[in-house]
């Protein structure tokens, strides 16, 4: 399982990462060793470069020997483009671009392939690059390999149903799509379709995951506050999903990824309070992309609320949630954004005791809206020198406001799901259910099982590598 894990890479969101994870859950399940998998982001101009490097770097170092399969928001955004750069390059025999809204044709496609690998052996190479070069799109190239297989004598053997997985946690994407269209975002032009991963499917993964004895489920979705699926003769929104789920004493932790500040509904606050009397498994922490702590740059990026609506959510949560903790996504140096825009997002995070700020630097997008106002006024744009001080002064933030959130829990006892092996330190490390990161000395833990260690430490002292990233260190 080593090799696959180490031919799968993926750039962006949580969801990225549990399609990639889920991938190579296939290729362990068939067996299939000669595939290699990225999976793109294209929500900024690095994302894009980042991108472009692990494609270029695998295919100097691994195409040889192996297929690629290339997927993402990159691939939907530009798939014709780079459709002609595999032709001109030559490697159009052995790499496969799929588009995001045909992800779930890539099982498909590798049961059909496992199928023509027990056919033809270590021939079935030489078929497969007849496909690829003659069709353009997954689809066609599984019409292809079923025509064929069809057409043979086959006896399909069992299949391996040992299946790769992390050792302590499963991701499980319930929702996927946008339709919000930001102002400054690509993703719903390459993620536009809305879906709901089915509530029979739900408890089926959850069943499995019970199995397994995971010790932490972590819920995705680009928005997963859309759920929404109808089972029982009504309709389930994530709330429901998430007091189901959380109904299971067997799992110790459900967490949900990021989640849009208007989809955190009172019904939803309510299983979470109600779940602390109860079996206190719900992660107490919660990502928003808020974007800007301004309401005329949030107006500008076409967000759907305003900095009083954001307060008063924050003083909600934590009223109802005592030992939460709220991070955020922030965009600096949006279009037109000001000195005085960027100090009320200063004083704004201040005042709210922000536990963590992710910052992205803006870039233009293509396709976006933000791309034809930029057109339109090109003096909109931050200038580079402006926007690498704006960085500088969130980044000295963001260490002030990370140190006070991890004081509150000075001298506090957290249990921490251990899960690593620091290498070249004699730590194991892991995180508390609010997302505080503990590295606890092997001197307090024999070993580490394999599906990870929940531990109980009292947090005293506050520790920061030199990504300017805090933890507690537990000796």
């Amino acid at each position: 399982m080593k090799n696959i894990k180490e031919k799968i890479k993926f750039l962006g969101c949580k969801v990225n990462q549990v399609e990639a994870d889920d991938i190579g859950k296939i290729l362990f399940k068939y067996n299939l060793y000669d595939f290699g998998i990225i999976n793109t982001c294209t929500l900024t101009k690095k994302a894009d470069s980042k991108s472009r490097y692990l494609i270029n770097k695998f295919i100097n170092s691994s195409l040889e020997t192996n297929f690629l399969i290339i997927t993402g928001c990159m691939v939907e955004r530009l798939f014709d483009s780079l459709y002609q750069e595999l032709i001109e390059k030559k490697h159009l025999k052995k790499i496969i671009l799929v588009k995001n809204q045909d992800k779930e044709k890539i099982e498909i496609f590798f049961y059909f392939l496992f199928k023509l690998k027990s056919l033809l052996g270590d021939d079935y190479k030489q078929k497969l690059e007849n496909i690829i070069e003659e069709k353009k799109y997954i689809n066609n190239i599984i019409e292809e390999l079923e025509k064929f297989i069809s057409s043979q004598k086959f006896n399909l053997s069992d299949i391996n149903k040992n299946l790769y997985r992390n050792k302590t946690r499963n991701f499980l994407k319930i929702q996927d799509g946008c339709n919000s269209f930001c102002s400054y975002c690509i993703v719903p032009f390459v993620r536009n379709k809305i879906f709901s991963l089915s509530f029979d499917k739900i408890k089926e993964e959850i069943k499995n995951a019970i199995d397994l004895e995971y010790k932490e489920i972590v819920l995705t979705g680009i928005r997963i506050g859309l759920y929404n699926n109808f089972y029982g003769g009504k309709t389930v929104k994530l709330e429901d999903v998430i007091k189901y789920i959380s109904s299971f004493k067997e799992i110790p932790r459900i967490r949900i990824s990021s989640i849009e500040p208007t989809e955190i509904t009172d019904e939803l606050l309510g299983v979470f309070s109600e779940n602390l009397l109860k079996n206190n498994n719900l992660c107490e922490h919660f990502h928003i992309p808020i974007q800007s702590g301004d309401d005329e740059v949030l107006h500008n990026m076409n967000r759907k609320y305003d900095t009083e609506y954001l307060h008063n959510l924050f003083v909600k949560i934590r009223k109802l949630i005592p030992d939460v903790r709220i991070t955020i996504d922030l965009i600096v140096g949006y279009l037109g954004e000001t000195e005085k825009n960027f100090e009320r997002t200063l004083r704004f995070l201040e005042e709210n005791k922000i536990d963590g700020i992710h910052i992205f630097p803006f870039s233009v997008r293509e396709g976006t809206f933000a791309e034809k106002i930029l057109k339109e006024n090109k003096k909109l744009l931050i200038l580079p020198e402006i926007m690498e001080n704006r960085e500088k002064i969130l980044f000295d933030l963001n260490e002030k406001l990370t140190r006070l959130s991890l004081e509150k829990f000075m001298n506090k006892n957290l249990e921490i799901l251990l899960e690593d092996s620091i290498k070249k330190e004699n730590y194991y490390s892991g995180y508390t259910k609010n997302y505080i990161k503990g590295l606890v000395s092997k001197n307090l833990v024999k070993k580490l099982p394999k599906n990870g260690l929940m531990f109980m430490a009292n947090l005293k002292n506050i520790d920061m590598n030199d990504k300017r990233q805090f933890f507690f260190r537990v000796e």
